[in-house]
């Protein structure tokens, strides 16, 4: 059995409490986008020699690349958190699911773009790419509009989960009717 979190008052301070008590949720993604740009950042710094900054893109490629290994898994949990919330924190957890998604999803769309243009990224001597050079890397038209096409579709998410609220809203503010007349009742075999 679910229990439905529904305001016991209609008074504006116990509806203003009900759509933020799941504020928490939110919480948590600012502090897992944080957690992971600073991994990120520890992870490249430790992980590419300085060498590689100086003469290739192979040093912006890599930390691209770790960058949206460490989003990918923020993403992944932070998805994971909003669906378990979502039937009790319905407008938190949706938002927590469309703010995750355009936050963490450019660097994983840079990530998968990387992924399949580059062989053996990690490993030094033998990483192989399409991309020779700084700005046919930073102008390749798929890690130029991707980003953009993951956040637009992050924003499609958001207003589809709107819209879902909003239709619930409106189906659960209806009044039920009661079979009241004998003959309105189907027979029971």
């Amino acid at each position: 059995m679910t229990s439905q979190h529904v305001p016991p008052e209609s008074t504006p301070a116990s509806q203003i409490w009900y759509s933020i008590s799941g504020i928490w949720l939110l919480l948590v993604l600012v502090a897992t986008h944080w957690l992971s740009l600073t991994i990120g950042f520890e992870l490249s710094e430790a992980l590419i020699p300085v060498q590689l900054w100086e003469t290739t893109p192979w040093g912006v490629i890599r930390q691209d690349y770790i960058h949206g290994l460490c989003h990918a898994v923020a993403l992944l949990f932070c998805l994971s958190l909003g669906l378990a919330m979502l039937e009790r924190y319905r407008a938190m957890a949706s938002t927590t699911i469309w703010m995750s998604f355009m936050t963490f999803s450019p660097d994983v769309w840079k990530m998968m773009v990387i992924r399949s243009r580059c062989q053996y990224v990690m490993s030094t001597g033998i990483a192989t790419s399409s991309w020779l050079s700084f700005d046919s890397y930073f102008y390749d038209p798929l890690i130029q509009r991707g980003p953009f096409v993951a956040i637009s579709i992050g924003f499609i998410l958001a207003m589809i989960l709107i819209f879902l609220e909003y239709r619930r809203k409106i189906k659960s503010s209806q009044p039920v009717e009661k079979l009241t007349h004998p003959e309105t009742i189907p027979p029971q075999f």
